[in-house]
């Protein structure tokens, strides 16, 4: 395909997918959280600390006079603060989110057009009056599939929000496609190695925005792991290494800028989490954090979760993977026709997975891959097999990314499918790319009738969760003008009242807000008790603070050499 064909399609695409994901994000199922910087205590505690790293490089949030690591790994932070020193307003850091949102849908759509177009270049065979149509199918199938998302209810309200969750997915999803091309494609046109070598910084890169945003994303690895010993036995073990290497390199930068935050901030640079520290009860004991019991029996210490439907997280989130409502409604990924998806997943993986498991070479497989020819043959200019190893190896990897996501998440202590996003978004690619191989590919000639159909039935459906899931109200309202007022009142006190007085607006949110950054605090003199908020509630339980807002040395303690409370204190 000529350059120009690409840039018109990526173009097509942007424009009509990117819009309809704002909107989704930023109107329609906004019911007020992402302003409100809700969830809470997550939401507001990533705008905090990227309010520390853009003003003075410090991961600090500010809780009354003292300036402690929050329990978040930097890597969305850092993202969010560089979105701060480009001018972006505190309470708008939840727009950056949607724009993430909006990139991934974009993403999920040029997947899906190039793993069609891939397909088709193998498969047709009857020049360019029967490529025009597979192109244009292959154009529509990726905008359907990238409004799939766009308009997901669970997708666009995790997407509404300051949360780490939808970017998580944006760069898990760039990682698994861009490494996963970097290990299989065999392309012997001009240029080759440099796509190749840029895809796997790429791939590196997001790989490494992932796991400094989660570390738990660290569960994808199974799948890459499966791409790369194919491509070791396809290609050569050195060619692995290869990507593997400038994997490695590309996911340095997100890695060391995480590293550098921590260190500056007084804690230890390997450390990416203190979630343990901050709710010890939970994350103190890996088998309180991740046990089996949770897969099979509801979690009995999430009420909200066992009182509305006590169910094993294992079918709490298939029930959200297959397209049907979990514990709360808000869960649904989408109504049934993730069913279809999943189907043309294994409808692409099975077969291809089965001649393998059972060595029954000799036919094509789905990429239209001659499996029993010459391997030399193969890698020569033209081969079928230049682009991709296997569109069907493609969704076995993907099979095994969602797989292996329902499980380990299955076992956490707390279910909520916004965990799995990165899963799900494979999801509409596979219908899109099964639906738009049945358009061109099918042997039957109501094949493509079929495909029209069921791509309607999925539209109508999609429609129905958008009116359905639509919030006629805002029900979150901000206290920004609230907390300007308590903080202009603070500051207004002498001495004497400040220090008798309980600090009367949250420290935290005014920090999010831009308001109350450490250079400020640090002219405050005398502090009374601490605002009564959930950050300074759990460092007085946990024994950290005393109830008058002190600092009790006795157990301020991460681990035997550095403290909670950061040793870079103002005061």
């Amino acid at each position: 395909m000529s350059g120009a064909r690409r840039i018109r399609g990526w173009l097509a695409i942007v424009a009509i997918v990117a819009p309809v994901a704002l909107f989704a994000r930023w109107s329609w199922y906004q019911d007020g959280q992402g302003p409100a910087y809700l969830p809470s205590p997550d939401a507001l505690e990533y705008a905090a600390a990227a309010q520390s790293i853009a003003t003075d490089g410090t991961f600090l949030i500010q809780v009354a006079q003292h300036r402690v690591r929050p329990r978040y790994s930097p890597g969305w932070p850092l993202v969010q603060a560089v979105a701060l020193g480009a001018g972006v307003d505190g309470a708008a850091l939840w727009r950056l989110t949607a724009l993430l949102g909006a990139a991934l849908a974009c993403a999920i759509a040029g997947v899906t057009k190039t793993a069609l177009e891939i397909t088709f270049s193998s498969t047709t065979a009857g020049g360019a009056s029967s490529e025009e149509p597979a192109r244009r199918t292959a154009l529509v199938a990726g905008i359907a599939a990238g409004l799939a998302w766009a308009l997901s209810p669970l997708a666009a309200t995790s997407g509404g929000t300051a949360m780490s969750d939808e970017p998580t997915a944006l760069a898990c999803f760039v990682a698994l496609a861009a490494l996963g091309l970097a290990l299989t494609r065999r392309d012997p046109g001009i240029g080759a190695a440099r796509a190749a070598t840029a895809l796997a910084l790429g791939g590196g890169l997001a790989a490494g925005f992932a796991l400094t945003m989660r570390a738990s994303r660290g569960c994808s690895g199974p799948a890459l792991a499966g791409l790369a010993l194919h491509a070791a036995r396809r290609r050569g073990v050195r060619h692995v290494a290869r990507v593997v290497a400038l994997a490695a390199l590309g996911a340095l930068p997100p890695v060391l800028a995480t590293m550098a935050v921590l260190a500056r901030s007084g804690v230890s640079p390997w450390r990416w989490s203190a979630y343990e520290h901050w709710a010890p009860e939970r994350f103190g004991d890996l088998s309180v954090t991740f046990s089996w019991t949770y897969a099979w029996v509801a979690n009995p210490h999430i009420p909200a979760y066992v009182d509305v439907s006590p169910v094993g997280q294992l079918r709490a989130y298939g029930l959200t993977f297959l397209g049907f409502a979990g514990p709360h409604n808000w869960m649904r990924f989408g109504t049934a026709w993730p069913l279809l998806g999943w189907a043309a997943l294994g409808v692409l993986a099975v077969p291809p997975l089965a001649r393998r498991v059972l060595g029954r070479a000799g036919s094509a497989d789905p990429a239209g891959i001659d499996e029993t020819g010459d391997r030399a043959s193969r890698r020569g200019a033209g081969g079928a097999d230049a682009p991709l190893a296997s569109l069907g190896v493609g969704a076995i990897a993907v099979a095994l990314w969602c797989v292996t996501h329902w499980l380990v998440f299955g076992a956490y202590f707390y279910p909520d499918p916004r965990f799995v996003l990165g899963a799900l978004a494979w999801c509409p690619v596979a219908l899109a790319v099964g639906l738009g191989r049945l358009a061109i590919g099918g042997a039957h000639p109501r094949a493509r009738s079929g495909a029209v159909l069921a791509a309607s039935l999925v539209l109508a459906l999609l429609l129905g969760d958008a009116w359905a899931h639509h919030p006629k109200r805002r029900i979150y309202e901000p206290r920004n003008d609230e907390t300007r007022a308590e903080l202009h009142r603070f500051l207004a006190w002498d001495d004497a009242t400040r220090a008798r007085e309980r600090v009367p607006f949250d420290t935290v949110l005014a920090q999010a807000l831009g308001w109350f950054p450490a250079s400020r605090a640090a002219l405050v003199s005398s502090w009374g008790p601490p605002p009564a908020i959930k950050q300074a509630n759990l460092l007085i339980r946990s024994g950290y603070l005393r109830a008058d807002g002190t600092r009790n040395a006795a157990g301020a303690s991460l681990g035997p050499e550095r403290p909670v409370l950061s040793t870079r204190e103002d005061r």
